[in-house]
Parts: structure tokens; C-alpha cells; sequence
């Protein structure tokens, strides 16, 4: 069939008719009224069986997104893009020539508008690779006209004989929108931390503003990003089943640099010769942690319900030179500003 062809396109049948995801009687009679012949019984049968284990498969997939749409299609995305296979007795009875893949139900119309970017550019491949943006557009104008979109036609029309005017065009359209740039990866990931955002708030706070057209926080794959650079180089990292340590160097190192990325100067025209580094340095214990009892090199349970740690805190970083104070740590006390040095597992006396 034209109009039904993936998976995806039976996900969306259900989600626009409003009814249960179960509901395989629904997409029976969606399908029947594309085929537009008699079918036996013994077809009908079969096609009940292969949509009633469809959607069960469906209810199951959504459930396991705790009924999260967005999740739901990232997470399943493979699955929804694969081909829905009619029964072979049923698709034997199906007149093909009364199913033209162009003239079906309104549904191929309007699927493609429901895809992600990322389908809808998948889809889209082999024609920006075969053909020129002027042929495309041509195409376009055509198309539109033939569908009685004759206003999208005129405004192609318009734009292929004065593409110069495109960009006024532009700017009036966003006249009256809502306009800002994108925030950085790095002060997102501040803000995360600073109101203790779970993956899944930031998620949702992000989406919330998509679906307004605003693009101002970062993808969380970015925030993973800024994560990464702010560890220092793996192998300066020692890690055993007892605790974990960094050579204090490296530490220091990835402090001072990290601290002259948050300069508001253009790094481009200043030039230190020799940057001093005043810190502080503590330790702490803490005990009757919840103990797991886990299995260290040894083969024996690791007591891990009391934890020692050293840590150090910058201070100030300031040029030898010329005595110009370059950073200053405004909350010295502050847990953010804590780099550990060492933690191991074991009581504090």
C-alpha cells in the first residue's frame, strides 16, 4: 500500500485518531478503506493477528518510554522506520493499480509533516543529491499549484525570479519573532548544576521552548561536552576498587587553564610570563554510608561505608609581574570550587 508503508505511519493513524495505542480494530478498518476491494475472511484474519501483535509490540515499546512521546521516538526510532509487512495472503488479494502510491488517502499528504528533522532529511537525500536547489524550487512551484496551494506557489514564484529579495523577506518574517542566541555550553551546564537539574528536567525545560521555536539551551550532548573538558587528561587519573587519586600537577594545570577560559578578555592580546596559583587544601571523613559490599582485586568485600577525601580550592590567580589579579575566587568556602586530590574508603581515624 502507497499510504501505509512503515511502522511509524500506523503509530501515527492511532495518535491522530486519539484512540488507545491498543487498538488494532482502528488501523483494520484504515487499511481495508485503502485497499478498496472484497477481501476473504481467512485475509481479514490474518491482517487482525499482524496488527493485534503490532500493537501490542507498540503499547509495549511506548511503556518502556514511561509514555513520553519524545522519548518514545528517539528511543525507537529504528524500530518505527522499518517496514510494516502485510500478510502475504492478505497482500495476494490487494488490486494494486486501485492503490497508486501517489493518489491513496489524504495520509501521505500529511505523514511527512510529522517527522523529525532528521527522518525528513533521511527521506529528502536522494533528491538534494540528484538535483539543483533551482530545480528543486521549480519542482516545488509545480507542485503546490497542482495541490490548489496557490499561494505557496506565488511566493516561490516570487523568490525564483527575485532571489535578491530573499533576504528582506527574511528579516520581515522575523519581525515580530522572538529572537536569541543560542546559550553556551558551559554556563548551561552551570545553570544545571546550580539548581541540581536532572537530564530529564533540562530535557523537558529544553523541548518546552523548541516547540515555542525558541533554540536557547544547548542539545545535552553539548552539556556532555563541557562536561569532558572539565576533567583533567585520563591518564593523569588512578583509579582503584578502594579509592582514586590525580597527580596534583595535572590538577593544578587544568585549574589554570579552565580559570583563563572565564576571563572576559580577548585571550588573543594578552600575553603572562610567569601566573602564580594561591590555594588551599583540606581533607574530611564521613562515615555510616550505605555499604554495598562490593568485590575489590582481592576477592574481598571492600568496606566502602566510610569515605576520607582531600580536596583543594583556588584562590586567586594573579600575574608575578605586574601583581594584576587575574581571577579571585568571590566564595572560597563554596563546595563548586572543591577539586579532589584523593578519596579513598576507609574510616577518618
Amino acid at each position: 500500500m502507497g499510504s501505509i508503508r512503515t511502522k511509524n505511519d500506523l503509530y501515527l493513524l492511532l495518535k491522530r485518531s486519539k484512540t488507545n495505542l491498543n487498538n488494532y480494530l482502528f488501523l483494520q478498518t484504515e487499511i481495508l478503506k485503502l485497499t478498496k476491494v472484497k477481501i476473504s475472511e481467512g485475509a481479514l484474519k490474518s491482517l487482525e493477528l499482524s496488527l493485534r501483535y503490532f500493537c501490542n509490540n507498540l503499547h509495549k515499546k511506548w511503556v518502556s518510554a514511561s509514555y513520553n512521546e519524545i522519548r518514545f521516538l528517539n528511543k525507537h526510532d529504528t524500530w518505527l522506520m522499518q517496514n510494516y509487512i502485510l500478510p502475504e495472503d492478505f497482500a495476494s488479494e490487494i488490486r494494486i493499480k486501485n492503490v497508486s502510491p501517489n493518489r491513496g488517502s489524504n495520509l501521505n499528504e500529511t505523514k511527512f509533516n510529522n517527522y523529525s528533522d532528521r527522518h525528513k532529511n533521511r527521506i529528502t537525500e536522494s533528491l538534494r543529491n540528484n538535483y539543483s536547489s533551482d530545480e528543486l524550487l521549480h519542482a516545488a512551484k509545480f507542485k503546490c499549484k497542482t495541490e490548489s496551494k496557490n499561494d505557496m506557489a506565488s511566493i516561490l514564484n516570487y523568490l525564483i525570479e527575485n532571489p535578491s529579495e530573499a533576504n528582506r523577506i527574511k528579516k520581515t518574517c522575523e519581525k515580530n519573532s522572538i529572537y536569541l542566541d543560542t546559550l553556551s555550553k558551559n554556563k548551561a551546564l552551570g545553570m544545571i548544576i546550580s539548581l541540581k537539574l536532572s537530564k530529564y528536567q533540562y530535557s523537558t525545560l529544553r523541548n518546552s521552548l523548541l516547540k515555542d521555536g525558541i533554540n536557547y539551551y544547548p542539545s545535552y550532548y553539548k552539556i556532555q561536552q563541557a562536561k569532558n573538558d572539565c576533567y583533567p587528561a585520563k591518564e593523569s587519573i588512578h583509579v582503584t576498587s578502594s579509592g582514586a587519586k590525580i597527580q596534583l600537577q595535572a590538577l593544578l594545570d587544568h585549574t589554570v587553564s579552565r580559570i583563563l577560559l572565564t576571563v572576559q578578555k580577548n585571550q588573543n592580546e594578552i600575553v603572562y610570563k610567569k601566573l602564580v596559583l594561591i590555594s588551599k587544601w583540606g581533607c574530611d571523613g564521613a562515615s555510616g554510608q550505605s555499604n554495598y559490599k562490593q568485590i575489590d582485586s582481592n576477592n574481598t568485600f571492600e568496606n566502602d561505608s566510610g569515605i576520607f577525601i582531600i580536596s583543594l580550592v583556588p584562590i586567586k590567580l594573579y600575574d608575578l609581574n605586574t601583581d594584576e589579579v587575574i581571577w579571585e575566587n568571590d566564595r572560597p568556602s563554596s563546595t563548586h570550587f572543591c577539586h579532589p586530590i584523593k578519596f579513598e574508603f576507609v574510616k577518618e581515624n
